[in-house]
């Protein structure tokens, strides 16, 4: 007698992109350089990332973030995410990815899973008076989970996540468009254009929506 890996009773209540038995994954990877002035990096730049949509993919999973350091590096420097609402506002804290000290790296392995279409801000802080001792390239990489039933990218979807990948993928380094943010107490500062604005107390609060597996029939 066989036994299946299976589970015998409905699942539900499953983040599918947790759910390695019945989704596959293709592998991904981001080169995202850092824009300097007059050679340097700023103390604060960002990235804005969407998350791709498409008929075989619900999702991304975050797996490793990268910074080439040269011999002898000192300083510190720091990669955050942040969550953003439909307004491209930040809703969330930003928590640290990656971090380097004095030639020591914290860069554990990641599981982040972010679903398709929403947007995500990514941080790099560094100490300026490390401006000489990296490299300004920062390397993404991770997996997109596929929708259940699915074994491959379909040649379309495969077409549209290169050409995401491939996206001239920047932080930007406009200092003079970012003050701290009043809404947390974190020291990361984040863009004026999207500063949330907290005068009213009557702003209906973000709804997250979270994937669950089954019919309608379960509650």
């Amino acid at each position: 007698m066989l036994i299946k890996d299976l589970c015998p009773f409905k699942k539900t209540l499953y983040l599918p992109t947790r759910d390695f038995r019945s989704l596959l994954s293709s592998p991904f990877q981001i080169n995202a350089s850092v824009e300097t002035v007059k050679g340097k990096c700023v103390k604060v730049s960002y990235m804005i990332m969407e998350i791709p949509l498409f008929a075989s993919i619900i999702g991304i999973e975050l797996r490793m973030i990268e910074l080439l350091l040269s011999d002898g590096f000192k300083g510190c420097s720091t990669v955050f995410l942040q969550n953003l609402d439909g307004q491209g506002r930040p809703c969330s804290e930003p928590f640290a990815l990656y971090s380097a000290k004095d030639g020591l790296i914290s860069n554990c392995q990641l599981r982040i899973p972010l679903q398709g279409g929403e947007k995500v801000q990514l941080l790099f802080v560094c100490d300026n008076t490390l401006n000489k001792n990296i490299t300004p390239t920062i390397y993404i990489s991770g997996v997109c989970m596929l929708v259940p039933g699915r074994v491959k990218l379909s040649k379309t979807d495969g077409t549209k996540l290169n050409k995401w990948t491939s996206n001239r993928w920047v932080f930007q380094t406009s200092e003079s468009s970012f003050i701290p943010s009043d809404g947390y107490k974190s020291n990361v500062l984040v863009p004026k254009s999207r500063k949330r604005d907290r005068s009213s107390s009557d702003e209906p609060p973000q709804l997250i929506h979270a994937f669950v597996m089954g019919g309608d029939d379960e509650s």
